[in-house]
């Protein structure tokens, strides 16, 4: 059994448009942790982009303007790119897929860790990223995982691992 994203279209809207819909999970004060899923994207009516987050803050009414280290893998354009907002605007880190990696209808195991101000993000066990997070990146925030839009996505065996500081 797996969650599913599956709002197609964006809903009524209360308060304020929400681009990016998310799960959080967990507590504010978490702050080192390794996350990990398994996400497939649907060949019909999938999301172009899917999500695993850490260190996630101020997802309150305003969603976007969430706060945290994102993770998106971006399957139409077969790349990722780290960022420390949900909007992708604050870029750390981006990469190119070879197209072996990441496609439709397949489960990638997806892994994003963060220790004190290190990070580093897997796909089906490869690293793809380790970077230094900047001085203002968040210090502590809940687990995420969402879609870039209102498709498909799948996500599966969520793992969260909290880490101790001296680790």
């Amino acid at each position: 059994m797996y969650a599913r994203q599956v709002v197609l279209n964006q809903p009524i809207i209360w308060i304020h448009l929400n681009p990016y819909p998310l799960a959080i999970i967990g507590d504010a004060t978490w702050t080192n942790l390794t996350l990990s899923a398994k996400i497939r994207f649907p060949s019909v009516n999938a999301s172009d982009s899917a999500f695993l987050a850490v260190r996630v803050r101020h997802t309150q009414c305003v969603t976007a303007e969430a706060t945290g280290i994102f993770l998106w893998l971006n399957v139409g354009f077969r790349s990722y790119v780290i960022s420390s907002d949900i909007g992708a605007l604050k870029i750390l880190d981006t990469g190119l897929f070879d197209g072996s990696i990441i496609g439709k209808n397949e489960w990638y195991n997806v892994s994003i860790s963060v220790h004190n101000s290190n990070f580093t993000a897997s796909i089906n066990g490869v690293e793809i990223s380790s970077l230094v997070l900047p001085k203002d990146a968040p210090k502590a925030g809940f687990a995420a995982m969402g879609t870039g839009g209102w498709g498909y996505a799948d996500f599966d065996d969520l793992r969260i691992e909290k880490k101790l500081a001296e680790e």
